[in-house]
C-alpha cells in the first residue's frame, strides 16, 4: 500500500503509535485541565480487512488514564468509561470525519455513518464525564483523522459498504445509481449551501465549490463516492473540478457530450476521468433531470451530430 508520508491506516500498528505519541504529548500539556480525574475508552470492530493480520479480523484498541500517565495498546476492556463497538468500515467512515468540536459535528458525523451503514453499525456504551477528557478524545480523533487513509482493499471495502453490485453495474452501463447516500437533512444542508454560494450576479453554475463552505469538503469526501472513483479509476485520482448547477425545467443550455476534452478517439478503454452528480432535489422530466446514455462509454467516441436523448436514453436521479 502506497499511503502520504506520515499517514496510516486506521488501527493498524502506525496509527496505533501515532495516537499514542500524540496522546502523551496531550496529556503532558492539559494535566491541569484533566486534574488528575482517571477515565478509560475501548472500541472493538470486526470484519476488518484481512491484510490487517488482526485476529480473527477484528480491530481492537484501548486507552487508561491513571491521573498521571496515559496507556495506549492493544485489546479490548469490556470495563472501560466509553466504549464503542460495531463495524469496522463504518468505524474507518468516521474516523476520517474531521471537526468533530464545532456545533453539531459529532451529531452529523454519526447520523451520516448510520446513513451509509444502518443504524447499529457503531454502537455507544458508557460516556466521559470529564469534559477536558472529552475534549481531548475529540482532539484526538480530528488529529487521527487528518492521518487515517481510506481501506485499500478495494474488493473488502466495497463488499462492508455494499458497493460490489454497483461497480459491476458502473463498468457495465457506465454509470450507476446510489440511492440515499447522504442523509436528507445533509442534502438540504448542502442545497442551502448551494443557493447560498449561487449569489444573484451569477447565472446558474459555480466552480471552486470547496471555497463556499464545509457542507463542500464533507460531500467531496463521500466514503461510497469515493469508493466508485478508486474502482473506476484507481486511488490516484486528483479532483479536477467542483461545481454547483442550478438549474431550471427543460433541456437547459449544455449538450449532450462526453467529459473527455482533448483525448483523441477512439477513447482507451480504461477510464480518464469520473463525474459524480449529487441530485439535491426530485429529478424529472419537467424540472431537467440528467441524462445518459447506458452503455455508451462502450463506444469510445463522442457523440456525433444531431445525435440526442430520445427514448434509449434513461433518466437517472439520486
Amino acid at each position: 500500500m502506497i499511503t502520504l508520508p506520515g499517514c496510516c491506516e486506521f488501527l493498524s500498528d502506525a496509527w496505533l503509535d501515532e495516537a499514542r505519541s500524540f496522546l502523551e504529548r496531550q496529556v503532558a500539556s492539559r494535566k491541569d485541565e484533566l486534574g488528575g480525574r482517571a477515565f478509560s475508552v475501548s472500541e472493538r470492530f470486526a470484519d476488518a480487512p484481512p491484510h490487517l493480520l488482526l485476529p480473527g479480523d477484528v480491530a481492537a484498541w484501548r486507552l487508561r488514564f491513571d491521573g498521571q500517565t496515559i496507556e495506549v495498546g492493544r485489546g479490548f476492556d469490556a470495563d472501560a468509561d466509553l466504549v464503542i463497538e460495531g463495524d469496522y468500515q463504518a468505524a474507518l467512515a468516521g474516523a476520517q470525519f474531521v471537526g468533530v468540536l464545532a456545533p453539531g459535528a459529532m451529531e452529523a458525523m454519526s447520523r451520516e455513518v448510520a446513513r451509509m451503514h444502518g443504524r447499529d453499525a457503531l454502537r455507544v456504551r458508557g460516556a466521559l464525564t470529564n469534559d477536558a477528557a472529552r475534549e481531548l478524545m475529540a482532539v484526538l480523533h480530528d488529529h487521527m483523522g487528518r492521518k487515517t487513509v481510506e481501506n485499500p482493499d478495494l474488493a473488502h471495502r466495497a463488499a462492508r459498504q455494499g458497493l460490489s453490485g454497483k461497480i459491476r453495474e458502473m463498468e457495465e452501463q457506465g454509470y450507476t445509481v446510489i440511492e440515499n447516500a447522504i442523509s436528507p437533512e445533509f442534502a438540504d444542508e448542502v442545497r442551502a449551501a448551494v443557493l447560498r454560494a449561487l449569489l444573484p450576479h451569477q447565472t446558474f453554475s459555480m466552480n471552486w465549490m470547496l471555497y463556499h463552505g464545509r457542507e463542500f469538503e464533507q460531500l467531496i469526501q463521500n466514503p461510497l463516492l469515493m469508493t466508485l472513483i478508486d474502482a473506476s479509476l484507481g486511488r490516484g485520482a486528483v479532483i479536477a473540478s467542483f461545481s454547483s448547477i442550478r438549474k431550471g425545467p427543460g433541456p437547459g443550455v449544455i449538450p449532450i457530450h462526453t467529459d473527455y476534452a482533448h483525448v483523441p478517439e477512439p477513447y482507451p478503454e480504461f477510464a480518464m476521468t469520473g463525474v459524480g452528480v449529487w441530485a439535491l432535489e426530485d429529478w424529472r422530466v419537467e424540472s431537467g433531470p440528467t441524462w445518459i446514455v447506458p452503455g455508451s462509454h462502450k463506444l469510445r467516441r463522442a457523440p456525433r451530430s444531431g445525435e440526442r436523448p430520445n427514448d434509449g436514453v434513461r433518466r437517472t436521479a439520486q
